[in-house]
């Protein structure tokens, strides 16, 4: 637990060296557990986790985390992985190229503004801004960035167009006769 009150898992596999596992809310304890058992079993084989951590920070471009990590995963985890993999790749190819860690709040500001000025509503500006936010965030919890660049960034005003609907009544009786089964 930090001064500020934030709790973080650590694993530490030597005196006075240890390795960040991933903040209490965005990994469970089971799985900060089995992480430490693996970078227990890298320290006891003689490497270096640390060092393999920051090797593997500073090589990999977002292209390259997608491809090898956040697709394969949403391709089990989604229920529309095909969806999720085109938004990502025709709306933000511009930081496909950048290394996932020099990825800043800044340069993801600049692309929101310039995608305002081309008429996109402030949701679906927000929708596609999720999606791209929870790969970041699953870069963090699999430690391939320390931390989350877009965790501040904040959402659009919704636009207030949004449409009420009313079920009719055969929708509504076919709504509690499928909910009770």
């Amino acid at each position: 637990v930090q001064p500020t009150g934030r709790k973080t898992f650590y694993c530490e596999y030597a005196r006075g060296k240890r390795v960040k596992i991933g903040v209490f809310t965005q990994i469970s304890l089971t799985s900060a557990r089995e992480r430490a058992r693996e970078v227990l079993a890298d320290a006891f084989t003689g490497g270096d986790p640390a060092f393999v951590l920051r090797k593997r920070r500073q090589a990999i471009t977002y292209k390259e985390f997608l491809d090898k990590h956040y697709l394969p995963w949403s391709d089990v985890n989604h229920t529309v992985p095909r969806q999720t993999r085109n938004l990502l790749y025709k709306n933000f190819e511009e930081f496909m190229a950048k290394k996932i860690s020099n990825i800043t709040l800044a340069e993801v500001e600049r692309w929101r503004v310039k995608m305002l000025k081309t008429s996109k509503s402030n949701d679906t500006l927000n929708r596609k801004l999720g999606v791209f936010r929870s790969s970041f965030n699953k870069a963090v919890e699999w430690d391939i960035i320390a931390s989350n660049p877009l965790v501040k960034m904040k959402m659009l005003r919704s636009d207030g167009n949004e449409i009420v609907r009313y079920l009719s009544v055969d929708e509504e009786r076919s709504l509690v006769s499928t909910s009770l089964v």
